[in-house]
């Protein structure tokens, strides 16, 4: 049978959406067909069909065809009917255009007409010459530290100057300065800053001279407070760069002011271009009025009518016209302007086309579309990836400049350089250095950096330590937080430190400075050559010096310690105990707790707290004190204390072979003077024995002829102290003869014989004046005396 569908109801695609006409769904609803689409529901109804009585299904198949010659659809063992206007001629053609390109960096979008994008990475074209700091992307944008040797474009891809900006130049601006003294080398000419604002002056203030920057840069300094800023002339201050204010003398700004500066290298100056404060503001002032929302006032000034106040009566509408498919304007009184046909723009839809193969061939890109021509693009004017061609790509510039030429790479600006990673053991580590290279790296997964050259693989991923350095020739830093610079050195223990050539730091936290050096122990340090520490908390300044032990201090060189906390200043000295202490030449300590102080001393390594001050000493007693030269040597009773042996020794030898003592002290405090056996070990509280017949002399003694005790030596040479009054001596009659005389009846006879002297000296006195009477008395008798 026939089944009829009215597609009256179809109407020409009249709102220019060419998608809302798809059919989103088919479903057979019982007997009813229905068809979906953006506008509604179509339902056919399918109950006329009957079942097939001849049980051959194949008889009540039919085909559609596309007759393109004279545009209708036709069925087999049926009648067709005309497209209705449509040219069926292009369907099933597959024709779509390509509608537009971009280039994003090297990645290049391509969209087709009612199909999907595709897009393929163009950097493969680059010249890999350079690469982003930090990881192994090429340099694709000029957000990067870039260089340029041509004319560079911000906001203008056809620049005619060096740098050739289209837009706007913002200044940042530092603020604050609240200095009272006069300001000599200002941090501004230097500071990452071309815009200076002084907002805290507290009273006039003073500009000497400025730090030096790169040649032309601009300064403007602004002065935001009441107080005045004067900048001095052709300052004669050696620090800084001078100003130059173009009108011969100080240059000073009333109050709120502004002044801009250019830095001259090649007149090492700083150039005042425009200068504006106070008194030179425009006097002129003028205020604008609007008056009843119509009328504009300039003070001092006329006054213009706006022609209405309503901001409302100028906005226009866009309207459609759903009937006459139009796009209309409305006028100013709500009348339609000039419209636009929408029919122009319908068409009809097309089936969606793919992209089926892209291929980059040198600096041609081809791409092929489902069922149409393939195109070919020519990206030869991407350039190479070099810097220079990076930097050349356009967009907006940061400031910086990286000179890649045939010279050294040279990066140039105020703000330096960051190299961010996203942490510590994420990423891919650095590449293994071939032995001999030259090179400087930064490894983000180890925080670590490394310039110069290395051999023995010392700078591969496996030898490098978090966050180290290490720089110079085949320096090594193993450990994390260490730092290795020089030639040959290494510092392989965690926080060591070795600077100089060949040290090598394997003690926690220790420093090497110097060549040839060797710590093993931790929190140790040298400074010097050749030198060596075995043990912890250590310090050695010089060449050629060893410490065993922990503790010790060494200043000088050759010198040895062996023991703990020993410390020695000098050359060619050995310390062998615990706490010993030596300063000068050629000693040998091995007295614990022991001081020396000279040249060529020793002590008894059985010996404890012995002191020496002098040369040629040998001390071999406990608590034993040696001053002087070439002391006679002692072999002590006890290293513990006993009274027999020294404590207090003066040498007097004048060599080796005359080993001698001025004076010798015993614990026991038995005093020995001179060089006799028991001169130096004294048997008395005093010995005085020099082995000859030398006389003791007593100078300066006061006597009063009074004293009852006398000393007296017996025949052993012993002094002994004796009562007067029991010596008596002899006479030259003879010992105890009659006529003999004791020590005190000599003593009782002096006094009496001096007290008869006054009695005679008395009675002189009286003759002498009986003889001066006698003679008045002989001159008064006489008659011839007037």
């Amino acid at each position: 049978g026939t089944i009829t569908t009215d597609l009256s109801s179809l109407v020409d695609d009249a709102d220019a959406d060419p998608t809302n006409e798809y059919n989103t769904s088919v479903v057979l609803n019982g007997t009813d067909l229905e068809v979906t689409d953006a506008g509604g529901i179509i339902t056919t109804d399918l109950s006329s069909l009957v079942d097939d009585a001849d049980a051959d299904p194949a008889n009540e198949l039919q085909d559609l065809s596309i007759n393109a010659t004279s545009d209708s659809i036709l069925i087999s063992n049926g009648l067709g009917i005309p497209a209705g206007g449509i040219p069926l001629s292009a369907v099933d053609t597959d024709e779509q255009n390509l509608d537009s390109a971009t280039l994003t960096g090297t990645n290049l979008t391509v969209y087709i007409e009612n199909g999907s994008s595709a897009g393929v990475d163009l950097g493969p074209l680059q010249d890999a010459d350079w690469f982003v700091e930090g990881g192994g992307d090429v340099a694709t944008s000029i957000n990067q530290n870039i260089y340029t040797n041509g004319f560079v474009g911000i906001g203008n891809n056809a620049p005619g100057l060096t740098l050739d900006i289209a837009g706007d130049i913002a200044f940042r601006e530092t603020a604050s300065n609240t200095t009272t003294s006069p300001i000599t080398n200002f941090a501004a000419g230097t500071l990452n800053t071309s815009f200076y604002t002084f907002n805290g002056q507290v009273s006039d203030f003073t500009i000497n001279t400025i730090a030096q920057p790169s040649d032309g840069k601009v300064l403007v300094l602004q002065n935001a407070t009441s107080f005045n800023m004067t900048l001095i002339n052709e300052s004669a201050s050696a620090i800084g760069v001078a100003i130059r204010t173009m009108t011969g003398s100080d240059l000073t700004l009333t109050g709120q002011s502004t002044v801009t500066l250019i830095y001259s290298a090649s007149e090492n100056r700083w150039i005042v271009l425009a200068f504006q404060d106070e008194t030179t503001l425009d006097a002129d002032a003028q205020t604008l009025t609007l008056t009843n929302d119509n009328q504009l006032s300039i003070s001092n000034g006329n006054t213009v009518t706006m022609v209405d106040a309503d901001s409302t009566n100028e906005l226009q509408t866009l309207i459609v016209d759903r009937i006459t498919d139009s796009l209309y304007i409305s006028g100013t009184s709500g009348d339609t302007l000039m419209g636009i046909d929408l029919n122009d723009v319908i068409t009809c839809v097309i089936p969606p086309q793919n992209l089926t193969y892209a291929n980059l061939i040198g600096d041609t890109l081809e791409i092929d579309i489902e069922g149409g021509d393939s195109v070919r693009v020519d990206l030869s004017s991407l350039g190479s990836n070099d810097l220079d061609d990076a930097y050349d790509q356009g967009g907006p510039g940061v400031g910086r400049i990286i000179q890649a030429d045939s010279g050294p790479v040279e990066i140039i600006g105020g703000d330096g350089i960051m190299v961010s990673t996203n942490g510590v053991g994420i990423g891919t580590p650095i590449p293994n250095i071939p032995n001999g290279t030259s090179v400087m790296y930064y490894s983000p997964t180890k925080g670590a950096f490394r310039a110069g050259g290395t051999a023995n693989n010392r700078w591969d991923d496996a030898s490098v330590g978090l966050f180290s350095w290490a720089g110079g020739s085949n320096s090594l830093a193993s450990a994390p937080y260490t730092f290795a610079w020089g030639n040959g050195g290494s510092a392989s223990a965690e926080n060591a430190i070795s600077l100089g050539a060949a040290n090598t730091v394997f003690g926690l936290s220790s420093i090497a400075l110097g060549t040839n050096n060797q710590i093993g122990g931790s929190q140790s340090v040298i400074l010097g050559t050749n030198n060596r520490i075995d043990e912890f908390n250590t310090v050695i300044l010089g060449p050629d010096n060893y410490a065993r032990r922990r503790g010790s201090i060494i200043i000088g060189e050759e010198n040895t310690t062996n023991g703990n906390f020993e410390y020695v200043i000098g050359a060619d000295n050995i310390v062998s105990r615990t706490n010993g202490i030596v300063v000068g030449f050629n000693n040998v300590s091995a007295s614990e707790f022991g001081v020396i102080i000279g040249s060529d001393n020793s002590t008894s390594n059985l010996s404890r707290s012995s002191y020496v001050l002098g040369n040629n000493m040998d001390l071999r007693g406990s608590s034993e004190v040696g001053l002087g030269q070439f002391n006679n040597i002692n072999v002590p009773f006890s290293q513990l204390w006993d009274v027999r042996d020294r404590l207090f020794t003066i040498g007097n030898g004048q060599n080796a072979g005359t080993r001698s003592n001025a004076m010798t002290i015993l614990k026991s405090g038995n005093v020995g003077l001179g060089n006799t056996t028991e001169g130096q070990s004294p048997p008395n509280l005093l010995t005085l024995d020099n082995g000859a017949a030398d006389p003791l002399k007593i100078n300066n003694l006061v006597t009063d002829n009074t004293l009852s005790q006398v000393l007296v030596i017996d025949a052993n040479g012993v002094v002994h102290a004796m009562d007067i009054s029991s010596i008596s001596p002899t006479v030259p009659g003879g010992a105890n003869t009659p006529n003999g005389l004791g020590v005190a009846d000599i003593n009782t006879l002096q006094q009496t014989i001096q007290q008869q002297q006054g009695q005679i000296d008395a009675l002189i006195q009286q003759n002498q004046d009986l003889l001066f009477r006698l003679e008045q008395l002989e001159l008064g008798n006489n008659p011839t005396n007037p």
